[in-house]
């Protein structure tokens, strides 16, 4: 009877008009007031409706203290909050097996999770102890593959693009500062694929190692379809380390290389092949003082029409005499190849009265063989190509000879 008469009591202080009702001062219970519509926070029992029998459910926990928690038995489903510096904050320590402290779960067609818009940014990382965003899965990949490392986004396996950018007004992707790779592709159909770039498509202000870096590329390993606005193209059917298929300028342009412009270590057909050129195949000039060797080889040269304005060669001094550059020197003999060539040398002495018929050229400066910088970084092999230098050539070193063409030469007075 007394749990009955305090349900009575309770109802009559929900009845307006009765003579327990509250003063005007009090304020009135929210969110279940007196003549409200129905309001699911106010059914106790989850029935549907608010009744007495709500009413002596939570009568008989009056006077009750301790944390609240809530239960599984009802959902906040089709509510909107809105607030105004009082976030919803979730603090804990969570582990296996539930994880996290919020898990979502959609196996309709609809998001994840969607933001519909944020003043500052969409989703902060502040701190976390392996990576920032990980994705396991985006559609339908072939396969998955984990990183072992602490990566800031990380995508296990995606079925198109592993990072989508649409429309970027700056940069599709920055980054300020790497310690390693700046951006480190292990396996994709597109490595990087920047369809439209108003600017650069991509840029690399400074990097301590490789600028772009390509361990392995299963067709072209960095591939040009058109530079600029060419009058035409042409792609190659091969698989090349680096195709230009059109260019409107150069299609390989060095300003500045401190060693070697183009370096070719091993080349199992031809270094350098050139097609079809409508100016020049191949110009080269050289800044030296003596302005020698625009191209330099220790090898043959071949061609079907060449045009020359001299003719230089490269042979030994033997007898008992220097020779200095404008001395006509005649042929004595065959000489060992420089080294890395296999092209004999000739052997050359000063020439006299009794020589005259065997007189081969003039002589227009000793040569040293001086190693090139750059050239034998890769395969350690030694690279020495022949230069002038000043002095007599003694016997035993190297000089080079006019053999045709217009030449100095020393001559005495009769």
């Amino acid at each position: 009877m007394k749990a009955l008469r305090v349900a009575l009591l309770i109802l009559c202080l929900l009845i307006p008009g009765t003579a327990a009702a509250a003063p005007e001062s009090s304020p009135q219970a929210s969110p279940c007031a007196p003549g409200a519509f129905y309001d699911p926070a106010c059914d106790v029992d989850h029935d549907g409706d608010v009744d007495i029998f709500d009413i002596q459910l939570t009568a008989g926990h009056w006077n009750q203290r301790g944390t609240w928690v809530s239960d599984n038995g009802h959902d906040h489903l089709g509510q909107t909050w809105t607030g105004n510096n009082n976030r919803l904050a979730i603090q804990g320590s969570f582990g296996f097996p539930s994880i996290a402290p919020l898990v979502l779960t959609n196996s309709g067609s609809g998001d994840g999770l969607w933001i519909t818009g944020a003043g500052f940014k969409g989703v902060t990382v502040s701190s976390a102890g392996t990576d920032g965003v990980y994705v396991g899965a985006a559609g339908n990949p072939s396969s998955q593959s984990a990183s072992n490392l602490n990566n800031g986004f990380e995508v296990a396996g995606a079925e198109n693009n592993g990072l989508h950018v649409g429309v970027a007004g700056q940069s599709g992707v920055y980054v300020n500062s790497a310690g390693g790779s700046g951006l480190f592709v292990d396996l994709a159909l597109n490595g990087v694929n920047v369809n439209t770039a108003g600017a650069y498509g991509v840029r690399v202000n400074s990097a301590g190692l490789d600028g772009v870096r390509v361990s392995s590329a299963g067709f072209d390993g960095v591939y040009v379809g058109a530079a600029g606005n060419p009058s035409t193209t042409l792609a190659s059917t091969r698989k090349n380390g680096l195709e230009v298929a059109g260019a409107e300028g150069y299609g390989l342009f060095i300003g500045r290389s401190d060693f070697t412009g183009v370096y070719v270590d091993t080349a199992g057909g031809s270094g350098v092949f050139v097609y079809e050129a409508d100016g020049v195949g191949a110009y080269a000039d050289t800044t030296d003082s003596s302005g020698e060797w625009g191209v330099a080889t220790l090898d043959k040269i071949t061609g079907s029409n060449i045009t020359l304005s001299s003719v230089t060669i490269i042979a030994q001094v033997a007898g008992e005499h220097a020779l200095n550059p404008g001395d006509v020197v005649a042929a004595c003999g065959g000489a060992e190849p420089l080294p890395g060539s296999t092209v004999s040398l000739a052997l050359v002495r000063l020439a006299d009265a009794a020589s005259h018929h065997g007189v081969v050229g003039v002589v227009e400066g000793r040569v040293t063989l001086t190693p090139q910088q750059g050239g034998d970084e890769v395969s350690q092999k030694p690279v020495l190509l022949p230069q002038r230098v000043a002095g007599p050539a003694q016997p035993g070193d190297y000089v080079a000879l006019t053999v045709l063409g217009v030449a100095l030469v020393k001559v005495e007075a009769g």
